[in-house]
């Protein structure tokens, strides 16, 4: 019955408005979102010209990924192709505020706190670090990105290559030294971040912990609310 909802949903697409596509293209990977023929399905619109089908897939993996490796095979295709449109370069250094002039604004921290939302490396990024171990093999190609010259893009990396592979190390190092700068809003929002994860990862909570030792009120406030999302993972902090 599911496949014969999916085929129909398919024809309706090809017969409506493209504007609706988008929303069409949710509800076909919400259904039977562990069959191959879904993967299949999604995997041929992230092949696909269309920009508009390629984006809404890339969103439905973030918020209800469908963790098939064909998926995660076109999710790394699609980001070596961003990557060759845009290279890497070498990283700013994050202490230095002057030498990102201008960065250090609402706009910035915006574009940082909702990465995934506007910028289609980092929504990328983001959803295969949620497809988890199945997008295995983009590991090398998001480590070449932990050298990207952007902050969002390094921060979301690190966190994508944690749900890959286990592995906090890059977290670690990356919100390190977020949680030094001498931005208070950076520290604020990487403090932010690791509570998001705080619940899946144990290891974010020495970081939390030494976060309650910052000088300004409202990164000690996001670091005991991030804590509390910890759970039992962060009994540490208890005194």
């Amino acid at each position: 019955y599911d496949e014969k909802v999916q085929a129909r949903l398919l024809g309706l697409m090809q017969r409506t408005d493209p504007t609706f596509n988008t929303s069409l293209i949710r509800v076909i990977g919400k259904i039977q979102p562990n069959s191959s023929r879904t993967g299949s399905i999604l995997a041929e619109w992230l092949r696909g010209n269309d920009l508009s089908a390629r984006d809404a897939v890339v969103r439905l993996m973030i918020e209800r990924p469908v963790r098939q490796r064909e998926v995660a095979r076109e999710l790394s295709h699609l980001l070596a192709g961003l990557q060759a449109e845009s290279p890497t370069q070498a990283p700013a250094q994050i202490p230095d505020i002057m030498a990102r002039a201008g960065q250090i604004d609402e706009a910035w921290l915006n574009r940082i706190r909702y990465a995934h939302w506007g910028d289609p490396r980092c929504g990328t990024i983001t959803a295969l670090g949620k497809m988890g171990p199945v997008a295995r093999e983009s590991v090398s190609l998001l480590q070449a990105h932990l050298s990207h010259p952007e902050v969002k893009v390094r921060s979301t990396t690190a966190i994508a290559l944690f749900r890959i592979t286990g592995d906090f190390g890059h977290v670690e190092k990356v919100y390190g030294e977020l949680l030094g700068d001498e931005e208070v809003e950076v520290r604020k929002l990487a403090v932010i971040v690791l509570g998001q994860i705080s619940a899946e990862c144990p290891a974010s909570v020495p970081l939390l912990i030494g976060a309650l030792k910052d000088g300004q009120f409202k990164v000690r406030q996001h670091a005991i609310v991030g804590l509390g999302a910890a759970g039992t993972n962060a009994v540490a902090a208890l005194p």
